[in-house]
């Protein structure tokens, strides 16, 4: 099992049995004496998005790995992908920049087969220049 960088936690978790492991340097890790059930295979390091074995960017949460009796399960890789940035400038109809603009990023989500808008963050407000900008996000759908 691999996750792409060293350092990574990576996890698998049910809810009555979570266990979790380090990766070394080449990104490998082995979670062993996991009891038979399904499992959320994640990993995670700071400046990374968290990621779930077999997740796709902007969707609901992935199907668990199913674990049976003496499983052995090689190749679980997980990629994590940085964290991402938006950043801009608010002027008005002169050109001139606007202070104090609330800018509000949203994120598209399917539930219950429908498309919502969610926010995907805290509003960040203009500078005095007019700039913002709003950082911390996982490689998904944004407006």
């Amino acid at each position: 099992m691999t996750a792409n960088f060293a350092g990574n936690a990576a996890q698998a978790r049910n809810p009555v049995w979570p266990k979790s492991s380090t990766t070394d340097d080449t990104g490998r890790y082995e979670i062993t004496e996991l009891l038979p059930a399904p499992y959320r295979i994640t990993a995670s390091k700071p400046g990374y998005t968290t990621t779930s074995w077999g997740q796709q960017p902007g969707t609901d949460p992935p199907t668990p790995l199913a674990i049976g009796d003496n499983d052995i399960h090689a190749q679980v890789d997980i990629a994590l992908p940085r964290f991402g940035a938006i950043s801009g400038q608010v002027v008005d109809d002169f050109g001139d920049p606007v202070e104090g603009v609330a800018v509000q990023v949203s994120q598209i989500r399917f539930s219950e087969g429908r498309r919502r808008l969610n926010n995907a963050g805290p509003a960040q407000l203009t500078d005095d220049l007019g700039h913002y900008r709003a950082f911390g996000f996982s490689a998904a759908s944004t407006c």
